[in-house]
């Protein structure tokens, strides 16, 4: 006897949860049952964030080879400093503002921008790139004028105007800054000419004594 057509259920049944295999299912229930807290990326961003502070404080280890080659030895800190705060932010659940990330960008290029002029290679690859776009776009004058603006502007969105303006308003000279000491007055009235009580009203000619 010839048999009939298969059912549809039975071939749906050997399926899991959203037409998976069952094997998938476990598997994917045992990554999400192991997963630290913020999730896998989080603990791939720790193993990035500590061999970055490994190669910070081994420049000689590959690491420590490739961050030199990539933002120099002055912009090594950075990149731990960077994958730790990302870090921090997956683990937290937390989205931090625009601007508050276009800032840090902002202020972090202009520091490879600066180890860049300072000395050749001074910012790694990064640094020389944005030097030679700078040059290439607007010169190097005026490039720079306008990468000062934008690191003034961040440093302004970062801290906050009220702030800053509050700081300034605190600013005050001392008053021992504004005092004259005494023995200079002395010092400037006992130089004073004094003229005769007599000879008032005539003309005085300072100058020197005649030759007898």
């Amino acid at each position: 006897m010839a048999r009939g057509p298969s059912r549809p259920g039975r071939r749906t049944a050997r399926l899991g949860h959203g037409g998976r295999p069952p094997r998938l299912d476990r598997l994917s229930a045992l990554v999400d049952r192991w997963a630290p807290p913020g999730g896998w990326i989080a603990a791939a961003f720790v193993l990035l964030t500590l061999s970055a502070a490994a190669g910070v404080v081994f420049p000689l280890s590959p690491a420590g080879i490739a961050l030199q080659s990539l933002v120099g030895t002055g912009g090594a800190p950075l990149v731990p400093a960077w994958t730790g705060w990302l870090t921090w932010l997956l683990v937290r659940r937390q989205r931090p503002s625009a601007w508050r990330v276009v800032a840090l960008v902002t202020l972090t290029l202009t520091w490879l921008l600066t180890l860049a002029l300072r000395q050749p290679q001074g910012g790694g690859a990064i640094g020389e790139t944005i030097l030679s776009l700078l040059d290439a776009g607007f010169g190097r004058t005026s490039g720079l004028a306008l990468v000062s603006v934008a690191a003034s502007a961040s440093v302004v969105n970062l801290v906050g105007i009220e702030r800053i303006l509050g700081w300034v308003a605190a600013v005050r000279l001392p008053h021992y800054a504004l005092r004259v000491p005494r023995g200079a007055l002395r010092s400037a009235r006992a130089r004073g000419v004094h003229l005769p009580t007599g000879a008032a009203s005539e003309p005085v000619i300072l100058g020197p004594r005649p030759l007898p």
